[in-house]
């Protein structure tokens, strides 16, 4: 199984309109798909711990 970590930013809504058509498409293949906004993962200690 695809694991798969969605972060981003947006000013407009584009970008982030962007991530939940990608989100949209990684979950209909069966992925585990997380979705966050950048100020979300700043300190978030699941996703730094998975960047080790």
């Amino acid at each position: 199984m695809v694991n798969a970590i969605i972060i981003c930013w947006s000013k407009t809504g584009n970008t982030g309109k962007a991530a939940l058509t990608i989100k949209e498409i990684l979950d209909e293949a069966d992925a585990n798909v997380e979705s966050m906004k950048v100020e979300d993962a700043e300190n978030n200690e699941e996703i730094i711990r998975r960047d080790r």
